[in-house]
């Protein structure tokens, strides 16, 4: 089937979740590196947008 507007439409789709993906990576590292550096979990929730749960994970990874 040739459909180009579907075709360009997919591509975008999966060129925005490799943006996406890799904005995640960035934010996971730099909240793990902010929180590694002494910064309020707190903080770093509400900055971050991420959840209770998820930084009180990346505390334990960090050792703090």
């Amino acid at each position: 089937m040739e459909n180009p507007k579907l075709e360009l439409a997919a591509k975008r789709h999966r060129e925005a979740e490799a943006v996406l993906k890799a904005a995640r990576e960035d934010l996971r590292t730099e909240a793990l590196e902010a929180l590694r550096a002494g910064a309020d979990p707190s903080e770093v929730g509400r900055v971050s947008g991420l959840s209770r749960a998820d930084v009180r994970k990346l505390r334990k990874e960090a050792g703090s």
